[in-house]
């Protein structure tokens, strides 16, 4: 659960915010402040932390959504254990109803990373409710289906069936988004933990103060 400290400058009338449990965990803890023999620890608030900065209330409401996320990444996590043992349709489709359900995916704020493996989800979810005839010219028209075929162990097959088909998708597509879910997790402890937090990954990094624009 994410705490936020909120600094009132009464003579500014500025308010500046900062989320200390990130703030613990990345700062804190690595630099082993809590061992030392010190009664007070001094927290940094980066100056552009201010409530009427841009993307500043938007940042607050993705820390109000973590508790959600967290627990979207453990149901991910269990659902591609479950399809390293079965290429059902209809689990495949009741787990896409599931992860659907998240509101997070299409509120704001949009982190990007969301948007684009959301997108991919429907593309999925498309594939399984479509006719079995446009599910093979699905696989027939695409270049990196037709090197997944013919690299399977079905490749000295002249019947291009059904489940030839639906074996194909599921180890080019449906598998690899499971495991980009699962990623997302990682992505989320390695980026968004460290925004509008005084370090170099946020104040010079790559992806430094990028979450504003």
């Amino acid at each position: 659960v994410p705490v936020v400290l909120l600094l009132a400058d009464l003579s500014t009338e500025k308010v500046y915010f900062i989320c200390l449990t990130d703030y613990i965990e990345k700062i804190i803890l690595p630099k082993n402040l809590l061992s030392t023999h010190t009664s007070t620890i001094t927290i940094y608030i980066p100056v552009d932390n201010t409530l009427t900065s841009l993307g500043a209330i938007t940042h607050l409401a993705f820390l109000a959504r973590r508790s959600k996320l967290m627990g979207a990444f453990n149901k991910f996590n269990y659902q591609l254990s479950e399809l390293q043992y079965s290429d059902s349709e209809e689990m495949i489709l009741r787990f896409i109803s599931v992860v659907k359900s998240y509101d997070f995916w299409t509120a704001k704020p949009q982190w990007p990373a969301l948007g684009s493996v959301y997108n991919e989800l429907l593309e999925v979810e498309s594939f399984y409710l479509t006719t079995p005839g446009k599910r093979k010219s699905i696989i027939d028209n695409n270049r990196f289906f037709k090197a997944c075929y013919e690299n399977s162990e079905h490749s000295d097959e002249f019947d291009f069936s059904d489940k030839i088909v639906n074996a194909v998708y599921f180890k080019g597509k449906t598998q690899p988004l499971w495991h980009r879910l699962c990623h997302l997790g990682t992505l989320y402890e390695e980026i968004c933990k460290e925004w509008f937090l005084p370090t170099y990954f946020w104040e010079e990094g790559p992806f430094g103060r990028k979450f504003d624009d």
